[in-house]
């Protein structure tokens, strides 16, 4: 199994974030956490689920100023 608990995480100057893209982004690096075989507990799952959801409804109305949710723990199995 790939270990991702090494992804680096960059500050960024928020006004100058491109919400569509970043939302975007968000959710291609979290889509290996809803595969059936991903490791992960059934309520991290869920909280990762969780999490897409907000990104979604984010990037649907595109706020000028979004409050990006953090990004659960990852918890295996």
């Amino acid at each position: 199994m790939a270990n991702y608990k090494n992804i680096i995480i960059y500050e960024i100057d928020l006004s100058t974030v491109n919400v569509l893209k970043t939302a975007t982004l968000l959710l291609q690096a979290t889509d290996w956490t809803q595969l059936p075989d991903s490791g992960l507990t059934a309520d991290c799952v869920t909280a990762f689920a969780t999490y897409r959801a907000s990104i979604r409804t984010i990037r649907q109305t595109t706020p000028a100023n979004p409050t990006w949710p953090d990004a659960p723990a990852e918890e295996w199995s």
